[in-house]
């Protein structure tokens, strides 16, 4: 990677987003949204150095509410398209989205129904994550399962997805 010279022009160019969804929560869905507000809490905190910066008040407030897990169930399906705007407007270019293990809450539901539920309520945020957040350059989620078996990303028109047995030009 360090050979490629298109890799050196993007090298820390961006701010980035991580999430790791191996600590999310699906005994139900409950769970799954008070550990997915944990998960956006933790994130948030490593940018709370822009309350200090030059960053308009409501963005402020938001920041220290995600920290709080004080959002609404439907500002936590948006907040990480806030944080990417945030990190636009401070940094002046789009963010990346780094997502790991984005099955693991929902590979070993074993009960249809609770699967629809936990789903259901990931697909929101992912969807304002990725589909409509004009603040972000590069997404990336991972994960065993493939994004089409769990129906999550089906909305999604422009997803490659790629797998470690694929070799480049296959």
């Amino acid at each position: 990677i360090g050979r490629c010279g298109q890799c050196s022009k993007h090298r820390n160019a961006y701010p980035v987003v991580r999430m790791n969804f191996g600590d999310l929560k699906s005994d139900s869905v409950k769970d799954f949204r008070d550990s997915l507000a944990l998960l956006v809490s933790d994130v948030c905190r490593s940018f709370m150095f822009l309350t200090g910066c030059n960053i308009d008040d409501m963005d402020s407030s938001f920041l220290k509410r995600c920290c709080e897990m004080t959002l609404s169930p439907l500002e936590l399906e948006k907040s990480i398209r806030r944080l990417c705007s945030i990190l636009g407007s401070y940094y002046g270019k789009s963010a990346i989205i780094l997502v790991d293990e984005y099955d693991s809450c929902i590979q070993n539901i074993r009960s249809e129904d609770r699967f629809e539920e936990v789903v259901g309520a990931l697909r929101p945020f992912m969807e304002q994550s990725f589909k409509y957040n004009e603040n972000l350059h590069l997404g990336i989620i991972t994960g065993i399962m493939p994004l089409a078996k769990t129906s999550m990303l089906s909305s999604f028109n422009n997803a490659s997805v790629c797998s470690i047995l694929e070799r480049d030009g296959d």
